[in-house]
């Protein structure tokens, strides 16, 4: 059963009337399921109540409902969500739907029995696969789980979500070894994937073999990009031409640089709380918010991709190379609390990674405005505009299903004032940095 975001959601978002949580319960009380899930359907799930709010009443609902209602009442909520594809593909998609809903309700028999139909009606797929695994493993048929989700691994072995699977039931049934060659294949032929590379990290793997991988992944990569170098005909810039790039836009930059050729600048260095690396978009970003963190929190900053090398991966993964071993000099010791907004969050995540290879601790990763999500299995807060397109609520027919699958061990979510590209201003600063400054360290 899916986890719930673990901490709390920001207070300021307007609440559905009371009146109608008041009801529901009401309806719940009086054994009318039927009529209350008719309400959280047309009233609850519609409004504008904060998302934790909304899965803490269904937990709630489900809880006390019978086993078929509650999965009635799942399989509505997943038919609301607009897939983009005619009546008729949707109408195929919802006995998957039915039976993921099950799964993550807790009734897995039932979600067993669903997913055996539609392979023998429709066939199986590697999506419905992946789903027999994960029910299976929650069952405690370990061996079966292994054996559907390499059913889904061999028809997609390209897909990092499969691979990792694989690999995780692999550990599972202590097969390690196995695991460690299925995650080695991949890296080799796919040694950009962020979400392979960062999936690494969430495995019960020893620290020895996840340093192994990496440094394959890091191989692979430098293969990859000298062998590309050489069909441009030198034409492609170098990892060199990269830093150099970042350097060139961080030289204004004011504030303290631990040695004169850093590409990270400090403010606020001296300040008596732990110190907070964020990757900006811009210096005005980074001003201000140290700003209104105050002197007393030390605010290393970092210049995002952003106009540099945009997302091409093996650019990125340069700078966030580069980002990460500056990061272990400025702060050697200790737990670290790295950060990013846009595109400066996906380079964050890429140096949380490395750091995480390294061994060492992240007491926190924010992610802000930024809907690219790779696997991490530490503390994670997310934060998106109550207006942004970019949050996950707004779009995604089941963002709990994803980001619990991003960070398996939880995350929190929080609504910030303003709309993507306006949170760095004189007006929603503030705001920002009091819901940045809960989840740091003191």
């Amino acid at each position: 059963m899916r986890a719930a975001p673990t901490d709390r959601i920001g207070t300021n978002v307007a609440p559905i009337p009371s009146e109608i949580e008041t009801k529901l319960s009401n309806l719940i009380g009086g054994g009318d399921f039927g009529a209350a899930a008719e309400e959280f359907v047309s009233r609850i799930w519609p409004s504008r109540l904060a998302p934790e709010r909304k899965i803490q009443l269904l937990k709630e609902l489900i809880r006390v409902a019978p086993a078929a209602a509650a999965a009635t009442l799942l399989e509505r909520l997943y038919e609301r969500a607009d897939i983009g594809e005619s009546w008729e593909q949707q109408n195929a998609e919802l006995p998957f739907r039915r039976a993921n809903a099950e799964y993550r309700a807790g009734f897995l028999e039932q979600s067993l029995l669903t997913i055996d139909a539609i392979t023998f009606n429709m066939g199986s797929s590697p999506l419905v696969e992946s789903l027999r695994s994960d029910v299976l493993a929650a069952l405690g048929r370990q061996l079966e789980a292994v054996a559907a989700a390499e059913q889904a691994w061999k028809s997609k072995p390209e897909r990092a979500d499969y691979v990792l699977l694989l690999a995780q039931r692999l550990v599972e049934v202590d097969r390690g070894d196995d695991a460690f060659v299925v995650l080695q294949r991949a890296l080799e032929r796919n040694p950009f994937d962020e979400r392979l590379v960062a999936g690494i990290a969430g495995l019960s793997l020893p620290l020895r073999r996840v340093r192994e991988l990496h440094q394959i992944a890091a191989e692979s990569r430098r293969l990859r990009t000298e062998a590309d170098d050489e069909r441009s005909s030198g034409h492609e810039e170098t990892d060199g031409d990269v830093l150099a790039q970042v350097r060139k836009h961080v030289s204004e930059w004011e504030g303290f640089r631990h040695k004169p050729e850093s590409l990270i600048v400090g403010l606020n260095e001296t300040g008596s709380k732990p110190p907070l690396f964020w990757c900006f978009q811009s210096y005005n970003e980074f001003e201000l918010l140290s700003r209104a963190l105050g002197p007393d929190r030390p605010l290393f900053g970092m210049r995002s991709s952003h106009l540099i090398v945009g997302y091409r991966h093996e650019k990125m993964h340069a700078m966030a190379t580069s980002y990460a071993r500056e990061i272990a000099e400025i702060q050697p010791d200790g737990a670290l609390q790295i950060g990013g907004n846009c595109q400066g969050a996906i380079v964050a995540q890429i140096s949380t990674m490395y750091l995480c290879a390294q061994g060492r601790d992240i007491a926190v990763l924010l992610l802000m405005e930024e809907p690219k999500f790779l696997r991490f299995v530490g503390r994670v807060a997310l934060l998106f505009g109550r207006e942004s397109s970019m949050n996950p609520y707004a779009y995604h027919p089941d963002p709990e299903a994803m980001l619990k699958e991003a960070f398996p061990n939880g995350y929190s979510f929080d609504l910030i004032d303003g709309e993507h590209g306006k949170f760095f201003t004189e007006q929603n600063v503030g705001s920002l940095a009091n819901v940045i400054d809960k989840h740091l360290l003191q």
